[in-house]
């Protein structure tokens, strides 16, 4: 790594995203938070596999930092942002909801997500 660009961090887990796009992720992962595919903890930066298709990724939102854009235009969620099945989470892309272009912001709480679409809503 040359130079980090954004960081961000949840109450136990650490997300950094450096200047070739690639995610990093370290800290406490008993329910996979991490979305490394594993449950051990980490206790230092490791890379994220970026999402099939994805090249870098260009935006991560520091306080939602289970969040990133790709250079798809698509937003990406891991570990502790995917609750969507009792399986170890990994990686996936979020749908858009109806109506959004473009995804501006997003924050993070403990079991849900807020997001600011192009228009300020």
């Amino acid at each position: 790594v040359d130079r980090w660009v954004a960081v961000g961090a949840r109450a136990e887990s650490s997300h950094a995203l450096d200047d070739r796009g690639r995610l990093w992720v370290w800290g406490r992962n008993d329910g996979g938070q991490l979305g490394l595919g594993h449950t051990e903890p980490v206790h230092a930066p490791a890379l994220q596999p970026l999402p099939a298709g994805v090249n870098r990724l260009v935006r991560l939102f520091p306080k939602a930092p289970q969040f990133a854009l790709g250079d798809d235009g698509e937003l990406y969620a891991w570990g502790g942002g995917l609750r969507m099945s009792d399986e170890v989470p990994m990686s996936a892309r979020v749908p858009k909801p109806a109506g959004l272009n473009e995804w501006r912001d997003l924050a993070a709480g403990c079991d849900h997500v807020l997001a600011l679409n192009e228009q300020g809503e």
